[in-house]
């Protein structure tokens, strides 16, 4: 997903789970379970549910509006047979210019 978007815009964070690239059709509880800002702190609307688009294809998506310049981190869970597995995606958020200026340098999250 790791993508560059501007302040304001709406951004729709997937998730495909596969294995061998082959669709897993028993995922339970997908969500967003934490985006850190790129101050370093958390937002506190999530955990959230993932919305399941195509259960064949095992496809699900959140939108999520940021609200600040920089790099977010965002931690998807999901189950598998009583099982949680966890990924990382991550995106970049910059002014809607026309030269993208940051005036500066991009603030970056931390981890915890």
């Amino acid at each position: 997903m790791a993508g560059n978007y501007n302040l304001g815009s709406t951004v729709k964070i997937p998730l495909q789970v596969t294995e061998g690239f082959i669709p897993i059709s028993n995922v339970e509880n997908a969500k967003v379970r934490k985006i850190i800002k790129p101050d370093g702190s958390e937002d506190v609307d999530f955990p959230k549910n993932m919305i399941n688009v195509d259960s064949e294809y095992s496809l699900y998506y959140l939108n999520y509006t940021p609200q600040e310049v920089g790099d977010y981190l965002v931690i998807i869970t999901f189950e598998v047979d009583g099982q949680e597995y966890s990924t990382l995606e991550h995106l970049i958020v910059s002014r809607s210019s026309s030269n993208n200026a940051f005036g500066g340098t991009v603030p970056r999250a931390k981890a915890l």
